[in-house]
């Protein structure tokens, strides 16, 4: 997989990118389905504890974590205007700034001094050149503990399996459904969510590859603090590549919603 390293340890601390795993994973034929008007019910259950905003900023403390390797520590700023833009910065020791990225529908711009990189794509062009899959509606749901489709296609939650897990109920895609099938092969993956005991909110959210050695859980935890609208006060992620085992933890300090926010301009 042609990757430009630099660019893989920015988007590892920032974007919480996709990462790959050293086994393909491999999908189990679910036998304990339950009837799609469950599935129904915990969809609209989920929306409704969903935080709602047109404005939202996360401001964070970052640590990635490449076993056996580097150690990096982040000061992270996310800023999002609903369905239009996407702005993260990681800032290093003394405020310098190691890299930005900026995107909407269409493009995405990443700009890091530190690593000399200066480039703009669409999405397609920017999952080939990092080698995950990735587009706008996608990340922006991770960060703000959606339940989701990738590129916006959130009726075809509804056609999602509810199964027996471990720790209360999973959804997880109908493989056998053809939106669904059709979906996964042009974008390349389908979520898979992992509930609370009340099915009332997302604890981890799996995103399960058509093809190839990657695989990227990212969990929640269970409680979110009240100030921060609901949204957990720490985000883990964990994931494998070929190679290294790779971590990312932020601890989350201060949350803005709905207020008006900045964006240092220009994108370069």
């Amino acid at each position: 997989m042609n990757r430009h390293p630099s660019l893989f340890l920015f988007v590892t601390g920032l974007a919480l990118v996709f990462c790959t795993s050293s086994c393909k994973v491999k999908r189990k034929v679910v036998d304990n389905r339950k009837a799609s008007k469950e599935t129904i019910e915990i969809v609209t259950a989920l929306k409704n504890n969903e935080l709602e905003y047109s404005t939202f900023e996360l401001r964070g403390s970052t640590k990635t974590d490449i076993v056996g390797g580097t150690k990096y520590v982040f000061n992270l700023i996310y800023r999002n205007k609903l369905d239009s833009l996407l702005w993260m910065s990681a800032r290093a020791m003394f405020g310098i700034e190691a890299a930005r990225l900026i995107a909407n529908k269409d493009s995405v711009w990443i700009i890091s001094r530190l690593a000399r990189i200066e480039e703009k794509n669409d999405w397609l062009g920017f999952s080939k050149m990092i080698g995950y899959p990735l587009d706008f509606h996608t990340l922006q749901a991770l960060l703000t503990r959606k339940i989701f489709m990738p590129q916006a296609q959130s009726e075809l939650l509804q056609n999602m399996n509810s199964v027996d897990a471990d720790q209360g109920r999973m959804l997880v895609p109908d493989y056998n459904d053809g939106e669904q099938r059709e979906l996964l092969s042009r974008i390349g993956f389908l979520p898979h969510f992992q509930l609370n005991d009340r099915g009332t909110n997302l604890v981890k959210t799996k995103l399960v590859p058509e093809e190839g050695n990657w695989l990227l859980e990212v969990m929640y935890g269970e409680e979110g603090i009240v100030e921060f609208f609901g949204l957990p006060s720490r985000i883990a992620v964990s994931a494998l590549d070929e190679n290294e085992n790779y971590q990312l933890d932020v601890k989350v300090l201060h949350v803005k919603v709905n207020q008006e926010l900045r964006y240092p301009f220009p994108w370069f």
